[in-house]
């Protein structure tokens, strides 16, 4: 059973105001104020969070990538899935209102 908070393709999500992105070396450092913690961004990882400054689905998201890089839509899916929960749970992102 999915958990009521989980993510999915129909979820809009998009930056947690809290939040604070810079580039550093060519890399995305994202480190959340509220837990203090910060991650760094490969280069899909990066295309990501900045399609994520402007709130959309899931979905989309994963459509934009599939796109882009030429994968398996169900791969993307479970991929991107897994990485905004990662990045929900550190409060980096969070789910919007349409």
């Amino acid at each position: 059973m999915t958990p009521p908070d989980a993510l999915t393709l129909d979820t809009r999500v998009g930056w947690h105001p809290e939040q604070i992105t810079a580039a550093i070396d060519g890399e995305v450092i994202v480190m959340g104020l509220i837990r203090g913690q910060y991650v760094g961004l490969d280069d899909i990882g990066s295309v990501l969070w900045k399609l994520l400054e402007q709130p959309q689905t899931i979905r989309q998201l994963c459509d934009h990538l599939s796109q882009r890089y030429r994968g398996a839509p169900a791969a993307i899916q479970v991929d991107v899935l897994a990485f905004l929960e990662e990045l929900k749970a550190l409060d980096l992102i969070q789910a919007v209102d349409a």
